[in-house]
Order: C-alpha cells, then structure tokens, then sequence
C-alpha cells in the first residue's frame, strides 16, 4: 500500500525528491518507521517514472526505449527488493547512527530520517550495481517492447542526423549536422573514388551513373545548409557561431567536389569518347598516383571534421609539396608524351592534362575543407597568403 501511495504521488507532483522530502519530515515526526519509509521510497521510485514517460512522447523512438529502460530499472528493482525490506531496514539500521538513550516516538524521530536516506541510497546503488551487466540484456528489451519503425525506401535520399527537435539546444544541433556532413563526405568520396575510371576508359554509361550520383550530393547539401541556418537563427556563443560558418563551408566545399566531378571530369570523358583517345597504360598509372593522393586528402578532411582531428587537418596542409612533386612528374610525362607517335596526340594531351587540373582543383577544395580545422588562425591565414 505504500508504494502504490507514494508512486501516484510522485505521478502526480511529478518530482521524486519531493516525495522522498516528505517521507523524512513525516520521519523526523516520528510518524513513520523506517520499513514503511523504505517502502514510500520505492513507490518514489516507481512514480518518476511518469516523467520519464511524459518526456518521451512524440521524440524519437531511441527516446522511448530509454524511457521503458527508467520503468523497467525501477519497477524490476522494486518488485524484487520489496520481498526483502525487513532485510534492508536491518542492514541500514547496522550502518546508520543510532540514539539508545531515547525511546518511542522519540528515538524514531531522532533515527528514521537518516535511516531512510541511507536505505534510499543503498537501493539504489545496489540494482545500478546488478542492473550493469545486464544492460545488454535490458536494450535488447527494450529494442523488442519499442519496434523499428518498417523502413519505407524513400524516392530521393533523406538526411540521417538532423534532428529538428535539437535545434532548441544548438550545441546538439551543431553535432548533428557534422554527422550529416561526414555522411555528405562519403558520397563525394565515392563520387571521387568512381571519377577516375569512368573518365579514363568509361563507357557512356558509366559518365551517366558518375554524373547522377551528384543528386544525392547536391539534396543532403540542401538540407545541411537549411539546417545550419535554422541554427544560425538561435542565440549562439561565438564558438557556436564559428562552428556553424566552418561547416557551412566545408558543405559548401563538398558540393563544389561533386560538381567538378559531375560536370568537368564527366564532360572530359565524353570528348574522350567523341574524340575517340586512347590513354596509354603508362599515362593511367601516373593519373592514378595522382588520383589515390587527392583520394587520400579528401578523406582526411573529412577525419578531421568528423572528429574535430588537428593532426588530420595538418596531414592535408602536409601533403602540399607531395602534390607538387607528382603535378611536376605528371607534367613532365605529358610533355614526353606529347611528342610520341600516336594518333590524336594533341587531343590526348588535352584530355588528359584537363583530368589532372581538376583533380588539382578537388585537391585544393580538400585544402579549404581541412583548413577551418586548423586552430592556429593567424599561422593559417599567414600561410595562405604565402601560397
């Protein structure tokens, strides 16, 4: 009867430690003793789980399912201690101070409230302790009480991470939206990784799937930079501001990659075709040296927005003169080839010399992704006009 009292009470004031105050003043009024105390706490227990509950409502469902762990947690371990209060109140009697020089209503007054507050701490470290191997168990539980939603394929790709419900607390909306970004990251990276051989010895139809991956690029760049702009609508910190500008260039940048890939390098492997120019084995193996080199810079731009990474950022800026040297090598190549007996060598020269620029152009873009990580600002400005 006491937990049922106690769990429609903190139901209805929604506040467990409101109940628990009341339990102890009722204590320290010698009104109550500590085994019907201990059970008026587990009804506390039980009763904040509305709030957990009312919280819940309309979010998503991982939300939910971490509103039936707070009921299971405390119900579970309600129904199980509840069978050995008698226990409990003895144990806590052992452990709490005592006044033998009172007696009745007196002596309850003086020793229940302390004896309920450390019965209403044992409790609960004791099933926190027991319920922590058992999380495993109790989020498959949860996962099977709360179902996935049936996944409904959508006609064009959605965003993954952005959550409208956190734009009221931007620091975990700005988060959000770097996931996103990271996400955005890997198409542009597949973008970059399927150019090169499309554009180099591609059919048609291979252009026309390059070139259609950038709609997937260009919708989740849309919905980054609407929702980086509802987030720029909120009161910011500075560092939060800042933070929203970087990330709204690093999408800018991204978007700018698969358009080089979509229109340029697409564009230079229909002249390919049309012009009918075969590219030597000797010229793709450079070109790929070159394409794994600015693959690689890609990647680590987005290591380091995704994790907010220095030492990625740095890689990047690192690579320069490695980049230097193979543009250099390429060149030199280009030039040997150019003099080569073979058919249509001026506009294999071209074409060829054309695939390299925007590569360089992608790699430059890697540069700007990674530079709004670099945290030494004026050293990075100072750098840049340097270049």
């Amino acid at each position: 009867m006491g937990i049922l009292i106690a769990a429609v009470f903190t139901g209805l004031v929604q506040s467990s430690s409101a109940t628990t105050g009341v339990v102890i003043a009722m204590a320290s009024q010698g009104l109550i003793t500590l085994e019907a105390g201990i059970a008026l706490i587990m009804g506390a227990n039980i009763g904040t789980c509305v709030t957990a509950g009312l919280a819940s409502i309309g979010k998503p469902r991982e939300a939910v399912r971490v509103a039936v762990a707070h009921v299971t947690f405390n119900v579970a371990g309600v129904a199980i201690m509840v069978w050995f209060i008698p226990y409990l109140a003895d144990f806590v009697r052992s452990i709490s101070p005592s006044s033998p020089e009172l007696s009745g209503i007196d002596r309850l007054a003086a020793e229940t409230p302390r004896q309920i507050a450390n019965a209403h701490t044992v409790f609960n470290v004791l099933f926190s302790l027991a319920f922590l191997p058992l999380a495993g168990f109790v989020a498959r539980f949860c996962e099977w009480v709360v179902t996935d939603k049936p996944v409904v394929e959508p006609t064009a790709i959605q965003p993954k991470y952005l959550d409208k419900e956190l734009l009221s607390t931007p620091p975990l909306a700005v988060d959000r939206a770097r996931r996103e970004i990271g996400r955005l990251g890997e198409h542009v990276e597949g973008m970059l990784e399927a150019a090169l051989p499309a554009v180099v010895e591609g059919e048609e139809e291979d252009l026309k799937a390059l070139a259609s991956l950038d709609t997937d690029v260009d919708i989740l760049h849309g919905y980054i930079i609407k929702y980086l702009g509802r987030i720029s609508a909120r009161e910011l910190t500075d560092e939060e501001s800042a933070q929203v500008m970087q990330l709204v260039q690093v999408a800018n940048h991204l978007e700018q990659i698969g358009d080089i890939v979509e229109t340029n390098i697409v564009r230079i492997g229909r002249q390919r075709i049309a012009e009918e120019v075969v590219i030597s084995d000797a010229t793709k193996t450079v070109m790929e040296d070159y394409h794994k080199e600015v693959a690689n810079a890609l990647r680590a731009a987005m290591t380091a927005v995704r994790e907010e990474n220095l030492e990625s950022a740095l890689a990047v800026k690192d690579m320069k003169k490695n980049m230097a040297r193979l543009a250099e090598t390429t060149t030199r190549h280009e030039l040997t080839r150019l003099t080569a007996d073979a058919p249509n060598r001026l506009q294999t020269f071209n074409r060829e010399m054309e695939i390299i620029e925007s590569l360089s152009r992608i790699y430059r873009l890697c540069r700007k992704i990674a530079r709004t990580e670099w945290r030494e600002a004026p050293a990075a400005e100072t750098l840049e006009a340097a270049e």
